[in-house]
């Protein structure tokens, strides 16, 4: 499509005729002007001063730097690969007042008390509704049973400081009988958005989640009365916690439907993705489950419902799924992580 030339006869410049009128007549006008012999020298607008240039030079740096400190500050949240804190409200200070009773460290297990895994220590795959699933039954009241978080290499937790480290490099460092990955946890910091209990001692608070636990007899629970935000009292006798969340099964009944009361409202949680989760059966028993194909919380629930499980809590999961078992890396993450729950027996 050709497009028309602007019209500019209302300007006085479309005819020829006209424009040579108007050339002399503007002729006329100049030749009355006196023009000078050179043209005027131009006005100095910028002299070359050393001092003047360094001290703008140290602004332009100062002011760069309070970007770049800002970009550094802000918040990096976890996206739909799903190690996701939940829009930033996750990564909020944890409140006050969330204290395990002190007690005696209980000594972490070095090794195995055995080269093979016991009895206490199941695993096994299924397929439910079509999809495959890997699960490892745990019984936490079995001889020489623990279950216990461990953490990347270089954390400092008297300081709050995390740092990442391979799934497979913590194992190797851990040695544990199984292991699977944690709650969520914030991609820049490393830092768990979830309290955790280690050896009866509260070693980090967090504001989300329902409220895992074992207790020095190897009893397990999941408490879903630890609300977002809000601090929550561990029982006496706990030795290992972990909050996580959204809630999946709560007595035998589909509990997602509760995720954002629980403070998840990031739509990536409540999306598709690889899946982690951790149960507790009426008998007990501990299951830490992975299912490598991308499942829905409800679909995940309904799942941990077939496997047993009276009560269970969604982990991170997407690229920080993770589960070993006996020498055997059965769910790879695709990142670093934070921290991990094992199991020795």
């Amino acid at each position: 499509m050709r497009l028309k030339a602007p019209c500019r006869q209302a300007e006085g410049f479309s005819g020829e005729s006209h424009s040579r009128g108007k050339r002399s007549s503007l002729n006329a006008i100049l030749g009355h002007i006196p023009v000078p012999a050179s043209p005027p020298e131009p006005q100095t607008i910028w002299t070359s001063d050393p001092a003047r240039e360094t001290a703008l030079l140290a602004l332009l740096l100062l002011c760069a730097g309070a970007v770049t400190g800002a970009l550094t500050l802000a918040p990096v949240l976890h996206t739909p690969s799903l190690a996701y804190p939940v829009q930033g409200e996750q990564t909020a200070t944890a409140p006050e007042g969330e204290e395990a009773p002190p007690r005696e460290p209980v000594a972490t297990p070095a090794r195995n008390t055995s080269p093979q895994r016991t009895a206490n220590v199941e695993r096994t795959w299924v397929q439910v509704g079509g999809v495959g699933v890997n699960a490892i039954a745990v019984n936490p009241q079995g001889r020489n049973v623990r279950l216990l978080p461990g953490f990347a290499a270089g954390t400092d937790l008297s300081a709050n400081r995390f740092r990442f480290e391979g799934f497979g490099a913590m194992v190797r460092r851990y040695r544990p009988r199984a292991a699977v990955n944690g709650t969520y946890f914030h991609l820049r910091t490393a830092e768990p958005t979830g309290s955790i209990v280690a050896d009866g001692q509260l070693v980090h608070r967090g504001g989300y989640g329902a409220a895992f636990y074992v207790l020095r007899d190897g009893q397990a629970a999941i408490d879903f009365t630890a609300r977002a935000g809000r601090p929550y009292h561990w029982p006496k006798e706990v030795v290992t916690g972990l909050r996580s969340g959204p809630s999946l099964v709560r007595d035998y009944a589909i509990a997602v439907m509760y995720g954002r009361e629980e403070g998840y409202r990031d739509p990536h949680v409540f999306g598709t993705a690889r899946r982690s989760a951790l149960g507790v059966t009426a008998s007990g028993k501990v299951l830490l489950v992975t299912v490598q194909t991308p499942v829905t919380l409800n679909k995940l629930a309904h799942i941990m419902l077939r496997l047993g499980a009276k009560d269970a809590v969604n982990l991170d999961g997407g690229s920080s799924s993770a589960l070993y078992s006996n020498g055997q890396f059965v769910t790879i993450p695709r990142r670093r992580l934070s921290h991990i729950m094992m199991v020795y027996d």
